[in-house]
C-alpha cells in the first residue's frame, strides 16, 4: 500500500511526461492543489539532476501548489523580478514544505538556493485575465550559470502552453 507522498508521485510521474509538465488536480482535495517536489534527481529522467517536477505548472488562478521536500537539501523560493504584480514571494527553508495559494495571473519564477547555479528553477503560469502583463519582465531576469540554460528551455516550452 502506497503512503500519500508516494501515490502523489505516481500520479505527477504519470501525468507529467518526459518534461515534467503538469496540469492533473490532487485527486486527494476538491480544491485545485497542485504539488512539486524538490528533488535529487527526475524518477521520470534520473539523469536530470537538482530538479523540480515538474518544472512548468499551468494553473488556474486561486489554485494552491504544494512545494514537498522528500529528499536532500533543497528549498523553494520566488525569484525576484519574475512575480506578478500585486503578488506575494515566498521563501520555504532547507528540507521545508509548503503551500503558496496563487491568487494573481501571471508567470512566477522561483529557485532552490543552494541549487539555483545548476539550474533547480521552476515557472508557474497562473491562468485569467491580465496573465500576460509580467511576461515580458520575468524573461528579462539574469540568472547565473546553468539556470539561464533552464530558463531558456522553460521558456520555450511555456510558449507552447500560451
Amino acid at each position: 500500500m502506497q503512503n500519500r507522498r508516494q501515490a502523489l508521485g505516481t500520479i505527477g510521474t504519470i501525468g507529467l511526461g518526459a518534461f515534467g509538465v503538469g496540469f492533473a488536480v490532487n485527486p486527494l482535495t476538491a480544491r485545485n492543489v497542485f504539488e512539486v517536489a524538490m528533488r535529487n534527481a527526475d524518477p521520470a529522467a534520473p539523469s536530470r539532476r537538482m530538479v523540480f517536477t515538474p518544472d512548468l505548472l499551468k494553473v488556474p488562478a486561486g489554485s494552491q501548489v504544494r512545494f514537498e521536500a522528500p529528499e536532500g537539501a533543497h528549498n523553494t523560493q520566488s525569484t525576484t523580478g519574475m512575480l506578478p504584480n500585486g503578488a506575494e514571494g515566498w521563501r520555504f527553508g532547507i528540507r521545508k514544505s509548503g503551500t503558496i495559494t496563487l491568487s494573481q495571473p501571471g508567470f512566477y519564477g522561483y529557485h532552490c538556493l543552494p541549487h539555483r547555479s545548476v539550474g533547480m528553477v521552476g515557472l508557474i503560469i497562473v491562468e485569467g485575465s491580465g496573465m500576460m502583463e509580467n511576461l515580458q519582465a520575468a524573461k528579462a531576469v539574469k540568472h547565473p550559470a546553468k539556470a539561464a540554460q533552464k530558463w531558456a528551455n522553460l521558456w520555450e516550452r511555456a510558449e507552447k502552453l500560451l
